[in-house]
């Protein structure tokens, strides 16, 4: 079996904290995890500015070299294959222009790819044009449920869809281009309509914003509506659908399915009364990201997330940003 070296860039939580306390567990959230549960990587190195970060991160997933920079890392006797961008997203320009110099055979770049769509897109068309593969990490679209739900979509098993709800907070870029990705993956391209009133709940440069979207491929609008994270984190998308309604609750780790059935007291009356509800314990979408990374490097497969689709996302986002 081939195997790859990897570089982590940003020793954080979503490179590895967020597992730091479940190493041993089932439940995969985190690139360092990812790679560690599969055969065909090695987890070599790290950077971060941060000494203790550092050695932490180090010490926790058994890593071999240590960084406080990229080009410290690349300027070392070591090939790494594969590089995570986990640094943070003001860096990410910077680090990508750093790695497209590199031999590095792929990037998995944590979303937003940069804070601004011009720059995202000189970045996804320069790894193209090097031939280095780029796949962003919008992990749902490695989420073996969304995928489920949306050959059952595409199949007709839910009949026509008449409208969806997406609920949000966090900044339109950091947490709502999930929900744009996401529903541009299940439902095809939607566009802008109208917005509402913002909120800053995240940070002044990535506002919460309400908005109107339609998707033409299904004839629908598409509701945006916000919380505020300061009360408590939300990401839940509701679907109406001819033959049922199903919710995605949780960050997805909830399923609620309800469907009609006639009525006992009203004649011609169908009412949401049989409900089916599945927790998801185990989030498996990281573990299947790293597996498609492995089988693009071995045989071309197709990546599910891509610099283009990220590219997608994050220009709807701006559009509704500079609706404002």
């Amino acid at each position: 079996m081939k195997i790859f070296n990897v570089l982590i860039v940003g020793c954080g939580n979503i490179a590895g904290g967020y597992d730091s306390s479940k190493v041993d567990s089932e439940s995969i959230n985190t690139h360092a995890k990812a790679y560690l549960k599969h055969e065909g990587f090695i987890l070599y190195g790290c950077v971060d500015p941060d000494q203790n970060a550092r050695e932490i991160f180090s010490k926790q997933w058994n890593i071999k070299r240590t960084y406080t920079s990229l080009a410290e890392a690349l300027d070392d006797d070591v090939e790494y294959d594969v590089v995570s961008v986990c640094s943070p997203t003001d860096q990410h320009y910077s680090d990508l222009g750093i790695l497209s110099k590199s031999n590095t055979k792929f990037i998995f770049c944590e979303k937003p790819i940069t804070n601004y769509f011009t720059k995202s897109e000189l970045i996804v068309n320069k790894m193209k044009n090097l031939n280095i593969g780029f796949a962003v990490n919008h992990t749902r679209r490695w989420d073996n449920d969304i995928n489920l739900f949306k050959e059952e979509i595409d199949k007709g098993k839910w009949g026509g869809i008449r409208s969806v709800v997406g609920y949000y907070n966090k900044g339109i870029l950091n947490n709502g281009s999930h929900l744009i990705d996401i529903l541009q993956h299940l439902l095809g391209d939607m566009n802008l309509v109208a917005i509402g009133s913002p909120i800053v709940d995240y940070c002044k440069n990535d506002p919460t914003i309400p908005a109107i979207l339609f998707n033409k491929k299904h004839n629908i609008n598409i509701h945006f509506s916000v919380g505020n994270s300061h009360d408590y984190a939300i990401f839940e998308i509701h679907f109406v659908l001819e033959n049922g309604f199903v919710s995605i609750e949780d960050s997805g780790r909830v399923w609620r399915k309800r469907f009609p059935i006639n009525s006992k007291d009203f004649s011609k009356y169908r009412f949401l009364n049989k409900e089916e509800v599945e927790q998801k314990i185990n989030s498996f979408s990281m573990y299947n990201a790293i597996s498609n990374i492995y089988n693009h490097l071995i045989n071309g497969e197709n990546l599910s997330s891509t610099g283009f689709s990220a590219l997608s996302s994050q220009k709807l986002c701006e559009e509704i940003k500079l609706s404002l």
